[in-house]
């Protein structure tokens, strides 16, 4: 239907670059490994890759009513990385309202949808591709499930509860009943042989919540007696500090710093944004099902023909906000693409000398008429083993291209 799509179906393919970076799917053994057991699969780019994620919300956002509606979302992994996970291509399959969450009832619901990718893996569907105005036998492959611990009991049918929760373990699990649980231990048998960590016993049996039980698991197994619990004379007990404890400093410390951190421009869960939105499609409080299908419906009608009219202006093929708006002929190179900015402008006057640092060095390094001092200087520097010569050179290249210019 549209041509640009139709080649991001190949983008994999075609315009992949394997440089031993983990990027895409495509670079991950899985993807390789399945391409050797199935060649005539492989042999079709345009072959589709499916994954499927499983999440429920509660209709009305109040986690007293426990009545949850479930969804099912098939997602094309053949896409660049940057579009897999776009709503657009979030393709909503299956709707299930019950007054409580499926549980392992949800085959039944699904049950319709695997019959259709068995038919799409075994035989295929004649499709019409715009990009080469060709039709082809698409195939498609169910390749990952996304979704929580208890939703991936109900899916592959496996216990997700008491002694044989544990998947990797079958049913020869590494269990042990402390007081009134069950631990799982002696997980490091799944490590490599010549792993570092296999054998650090002490650094990982033991308790991850620091409660009093938790303590008096740890006596009851003779390990890390410098938590145990310490009973005073009147009968209450002292709890050791643990090293991961943090003080009332410690903690305002450390809340600085999350409130610092700058997350990626966009971040945030695709999935989680996506239900978010369906949420608001529901208009009817007594019906929210059909709402969020008219809705849903609506909205994948728009969005069909938007991608078919495609040289028209709309909401799915408006340029990026970060996208570059053109080049202008004068001055740096650096300076010669525009944008428009994801925050507010900043004023010199207010900028930290940090960001000015980060600011400076950004323009010296990614300027193309500066290169041949860059490597000038990357030559002069004595580099120890093991020592960054980026980090080294954005440290001392400033002010040796200065000294540099004035003589």
């Amino acid at each position: 239907m549209n041509k640009k799509i139709g080649k991001n179906m190949r983008w994999h393919k075609d315009k992949r670059v394997d440089d031993e970076e983990w990027m895409h799917p495509a670079d991950g053994d899985e993807w390789k490994e399945f391409d050797i057991q199935h060649p005539e699969f492989a042999l079709e780019p345009r072959n589709v890759r499916l994954g499927i994620a499983i999440d429920g919300f509660n209709r009305f956002g109040n986690m007293d009513n426990s009545y949850s509606i479930w969804l099912v979302i098939l997602i094309s992994y053949n896409l660049p990385p940057w579009l897999i996970m776009k709503e657009p291509f979030l393709m909503l399959s299956l709707l299930i309202p019950r007054d409580k969450q499926p549980g392992i009832d949800i085959d039944v619901y699904m049950q319709p949808l695997k019959d259709e990718l068995k038919e799409l893996w075994n035989n295929g569907a004649l499709t019409y591709d715009a990009s080469n105005g060709e039709s082809f036998q698409m195939r498609a492959t169910m390749w990952w499930t996304v979704h929580d611990w208890p939703a991936f009991g109900d899916i592959s049918g496996w216990r997700t509860k008491g002694h044989y929760a544990c998947y990797p373990c079958n049913d020869e699990p590494f269990y042990e009943s402390l007081r009134s649980k069950t631990a799982y231990l002696n997980h490091r048998a799944y490590l490599p042989d010549n792993h570092p960590e296999r054998r650090k016993k002490a650094a990982y049996d033991g308790k991850n919540k620091d409660t009093d039980k938790g303590r008096n698991d740890l006596e009851d197994r003779g390990i890390r007696k410098e938590l145990w619990l310490t009973q005073r004379l009147d009968g209450s007990y002292i709890k050791p500090r643990s090293s991961f404890s943090l003080t009332p400093q410690q903690k305002e410390e450390f809340f600085e710093f999350l409130k610092s951190v700058k997350y990626p421009d966009g971040y945030a869960a695709n999935i989680s944004r996506f239900l978010g939105k369906l949420k608001r499609f529901v208009s009817n409080r007594a019906r929210p099902e059909g709402s969020i299908v008219e809705a849903y419906i609506v909205k994948e009608c728009i969005t069909f023909c938007s991608m078919y009219l495609d040289g028209v202006g709309t909401l799915h093929n408006r340029p990026e906000r970060n996208e570059d708006l053109g080049v202008r002929c004068q001055g740096l190179t650096v300076f010669t693409e525009t944008a428009r900015p994801i925050l507010p402008i900043t004023r010199d006057g207010q900028m930290s000398q940090e960001l000015r640092d980060v600011a400076h060095w950004f323009l010296l390094y990614n300027s193309p008429e500066l290169e041949k001092y860059l490597e000038e200087h990357k030559n002069l520097l004595p580099i120890r083993a093991g020592e960054s010569i980026t980090h080294k050179q954005r440290k001392e290249f400033p002010k040796w291209f200065k000294d540099r210019v004035r003589h």
